[in-house]
């Protein structure tokens, strides 16, 4: 993200995050779902400067490979996976964008999730649980378009960290929990590479948790995995530490396309992978795929889907590739270079178009689209980046991780991302915090609409107006209606919702409701 400056508290809207990055990027570290936020201190003039230097990089196309800017907001603990950015529309495209699947859920569809919707809102408000990233910086390799905190570190340094995230928790505990932390019904292992670990860490670090933390009855718990680095012996120990669902960073299915980028998996791999992973008992299982990598063209980026498809896997992320100036092969396109594939980057108006291929194909395949850049079957929804979207607290811990709590005042901070730093201060017996900040009611607002948004269910006017009164958020309805006549949003049962075009434009749209 092309960084401008640094006002006061304000979220940082740049890439729908990753859709969601509340600060930081995409989720992809090694895998992209996003596992955390982290918000972005940047002014609304600020956001609207960075997207339009953004735009002149790429000429129109939005860049960055992991959403850091999305939204501000950034998933894994606070990245934010690469969430459609705002592509240019040819003509053609932009007088079909309204016939794409993406949304098109229909009124039955509507009303049988209504109920559904309220009780999750009611759910958000009351706080009555929480949910837990941990951050493991730890990779056996560095993608070229990873920005994140995280690297090829000696394991020698795995024990220490470890040691260090226990101490971070007791710190966290006491200071912000001193009556006792609420029950913990998600639980996310993000990276770098969790699957890295051996698996005494990992049994570790599952015990480490159970000592601070008490786990609600069927809690979710999500530990992303690169392919290649889930053996057996891997497989057995997550299935033993608790860990029900897995989120394999595939990206891509064709092995020139890893290469490209740094990684070394085949499709003979990935397969191997996902049996050893349902032998184990794990089965909820995520794949992720970016769409625009370099040397990408629609005969391979189908396939990739085709083949996700074919897995059986119930939950797939789909990206759009954004490049990142702060990672290696962000840095060499916008000088003009051609290493790690720079000079071969598919067209970001194709890319879109992959995106909306991508989004008719799953759906008809029984994967529905249920937010920006997540498709489920039926139930298989990720309930802990469900968290996110909405505003439910949770705690981060590790590196560059960030949390969000709500009570007693609602408030945000995030973690030094360098590893030397964070275990220093954890060692000094100080919380490794690098930003913190406390949420006024307008801010809140904001964010229930732009994290809102993301989900194909929107946000409901009703809910809104409970949560802050009628009058806060009649002031976003001119911003609604301007955005709806301009066919990137639609009134439905009382809701909120991006149409397929507004999914691709969502920067723009989530920028409207920044006052």
């Amino acid at each position: 993200m092309l960084q401008v400056g640094v006002a006061p508290v304000r979220v940082d809207v740049l890439t729908a995050l990753d859709g969601l990055d509340f600060g930081r990027a995409w989720e992809h570290r090694e895998t992209g779902e996003m596992d955390g936020l982290r918000l972005n201190f940047l002014s609304r003039d600020d956001f609207v400067r960075n997207n339009r230097a953004v735009g002149r990089a790429r000429g129109g196309t939005r860049c960055g490979p992991t959403p850091r800017d999305a939204c501000g907001l950034k998933p894994a603990a606070h990245r934010l996976k690469p969430v459609p950015r705002d592509p240019p529309l040819s003509p053609t495209r932009a007088a079909r964008q309204g016939a794409v699947h993406n949304g098109h859920e229909g009124a039955r569809v509507a009303a049988t999730h209504a109920a559904t919707e309220k009780r999750r809102e009611r759910r958000a408000s009351a706080g009555e649980a929480w949910g837990v990233y941990v951050a493991i910086p730890f990779c056996r390799a560095k993608c070229s378009f990873c920005n994140f905190a995280s690297g090829v570190f000696p394991a020698a340094l795995q024990a220490p960290y470890l040691e260090a995230l226990e101490r971070e928790i007791a710190l966290t505990l006491a200071a912000e929990a001193p009556a006792g932390p609420a029950p913990v019904d998600s639980v996310y292992w993000g990276g770098g590479t969790p699957s890295l670990l051996p698996p005494e860490r990992l049994r570790e670090l599952a015990v480490l948790l159970r000592r601070h933390f008490s786990f609600a009855p069927g809690a979710e718990f999500t530990c992303e995995a690169m392919p290649g680095t889930v053996s057996g012996a891997v497989c057995d120990a997550l299935a033993a530490a608790g860990v029900n669902r897995v989120s394999l960073g595939v990206q891509t299915w064709d092995a020139a396309e890893a290469r490209q980028v740094g990684r070394r998996h085949t499709p003979a791999v990935i397969g191997a992978d996902l049996a050893r992973l349902r032998r184990a008992g794990i089965r909820n299982l995520n794949l992720d795929l970016i769409a625009g990598l370099p040397g990408q063209t629609t005969a391979t980026w189908r396939e990739s889907v085709e083949r996700t498809i074919a897995s059986g896997v119930p939950h797939v992320s789909v990206y759009l590739f954004e490049l990142d100036e702060d990672s290696r092969l962000g840095a060499e396109v916008l000088a003009g270079g051609r290493r790690y594939g720079a000079a071969a980057m598919p067209d970001g108006d194709a890319t879109a178009d992959w995106y909306a291929w991508a989004a008719e194909r799953l759906g008809a395949a029984g994967l529905r689209q249920y937010e920006i850049s997540n498709f489920a079957r039926a139930g298989q929804e990720s309930r802990h980046n469900e968290r996110y979207w909405l505003r439910r607290p949770y705690l981060g811990f590790g590196v560059e991780a960030h949390s969000f709590l709500r009570q007693p005042a609602p408030r945000r901070w995030g973690n030094t991302a360098e590893l030397q730093t964070y275990l220093d201060e954890l060692g000094a017996g100080r919380l490794p915090r690098a930003e913190a900040g406390a949420l006024s009611a307008e801010q809140e607002l904001e964010e229930a609409f732009f994290l809102g948004l993301r989900r194909n269910a929107g946000v409901g006017w009703r809910a809104l107006e409970r949560e802050f009164g009628a009058a806060p958020v009649q002031s976003k309805k001119p911003a609604a209606a301007e955005m709806a006549a301009a066919g990137l949003l639609r009134q439905r049962a009382g809701r909120l919702v991006l149409t397929d075009r507004g999914r691709l434009l969502a920067n723009e749209v989530f920028a409207r409701f920044l006052a």
